[in-house]
């Protein structure tokens, strides 16, 4: 299963060298908008937060990365993935290690050609 993860571009170099590494759901962050739903913070989850359509990861991107989005794509066979309830669409890849990504689009070309 291929699962898109958006990111602002500053996080391109580490991530091609490195992979995507993990987050802790209990590290904060906000919820995005006027939100009064589930979600998987303070759950102490280890993972990263992907989305299963291409088109939802570009559209978070676009808007929520800092002026500049970049997706990677992630192969997640194998991998335990669980629902984010804060977003439709969106899964969270429970991993304690960093797993490979390859970026598959970026808002400006740079990265990745159009």
């Amino acid at each position: 299963m291929k699962l898109y993860h958006a990111t602002p571009a500053d996080n391109v170099g580490s991530i091609v060298e490195n992979g995507l590494c993990p987050n802790s759901t209990d590290a904060p962050t906000r919820p995005i908008g006027d939100y009064d739903g589930g979600t998987l913070q303070k759950h102490g989850l280890n993972g990263i937060y992907a989305w299963v359509a291409i088109d939802d990861a570009i559209e978070f991107a676009r808007y929520e990365c800092g002026g500049w989005g970049v997706v990677f794509e992630v192969e997640a066979d194998g991998l335990d993935i669980i629902d984010d309830p804060e977003f439709e669409g969106a899964k969270f890849i429970v991993v304690d290690e960093p797993i490979p990504a390859t970026p598959v689009w970026d808002q400006y070309g740079v990265y990745v050609e159009r």
